[in-house]
């Protein structure tokens, strides 16, 4: 229950963070950065409450990271594509 929970969470938090990003988009780099490593120390935080283990928390964030930004970078392409 406590990975279905964390997957759940840290996927609105990842959304969150696309509207962040979006928002700043005039920002330079430095601070994207900065928010990006905000995020997922959060999500980090987010899965270390739920989980109750360092190693698989990150794991796990790693894990979620990955696909969110998978899945992300392949709907900009189907919607560039039509």
């Amino acid at each position: 229950m406590g990975y279905y929970l964390t997957f759940i969470i840290q996927f609105m938090v990842w959304s969150l963070y696309t509207l962040a990003s979006w928002l700043s988009q005039g920002d330079r780099i430095g601070f994207r950065w900065l928010l990006f490593a905000l995020f997922f120390y959060f999500c980090a935080w987010i899965a270390k409450k739920l989980v109750n283990t360092n190693k698989r928390s990150i794991m796990l964030t790693v894990i979620i990271a990955v696909t969110y930004f998978s899945f992300r970078l392949f709907f900009i392409f189907i919607c560039y594509l039509i």
